[in-house]
């Protein structure tokens, strides 16, 4: 059998100590091996580079999952308060207004109108002392409640916007 075959293999027969993989060796001119080290400052840079290159990618994946995040919202939010805002509305609006109130005027888009109308008339309290108003107005997304006294106002673009600003700026360390 060739020695030559495991020549690079450490040895295992012999009191020496073996010489690490990392480690190469070169011989003198007495014929004697010494070990040679690699030049560590370049490996250093070499890693150094890498772990900027990694920064960077990471900071462009984070820039690009919060972009895809806020325009999915922005187009989604319309259509998800279309469905469920109207219901929030209907269950928030018996602690919002006064009891004393004897009339609450409603004010909304004509779709969001109707929804807040069907959640409202299932609460026996309200139902015979609120108005509801349609208004068109493709630009203000809230909906505007009044009473004698008081009312409130139900900000949903105000909402997004405040959501994507916080998406925006929030650190993205918690869960990516």
């Amino acid at each position: 059998m060739s020695s030559a075959v495991f020549a690079k293999l450490p040895r295992f027969d012999t009191d020496q100590p073996s010489t690490p993989a990392h480690v190469s060796l070169v011989s003198d001119s007495d014929g004697e091996a010494t070990p040679v080290r690699p030049d560590m400052s370049a490996i250093n840079a070499a890693v150094a580079a890498l772990q900027n290159a990694t920064q960077g990618i990471e900071d462009q994946m984070r820039e690009k999952i919060v972009e895809g995040v806020q325009s999915l919202a922005s187009k989604l939010f319309p259509q998800l308060s279309n469905l469920f805002l109207a219901e929030e509305i209907g269950q928030h609006l018996p602690a919002l207004a006064p009891a004393s109130a004897p009339n609450i005027e409603i004010r909304a888009e004509p779709d969001l109108v109707e929804g807040i109308r069907e959640a409202v008339e299932r609460n026996e309290a309200l139902a015979s002392r609120c108005t509801f108003l349609p208004i068109n107005s493709t630009e203000d997304c809230s909906v505007h409640v009044t009473w004698e006294s008081g009312g409130a106002t139900f900000d949903f673009d105000g909402l997004l916007d405040a959501c994507l600003t916080r998406m925006g700026s929030a650190p993205l360390d918690k869960g990516i």
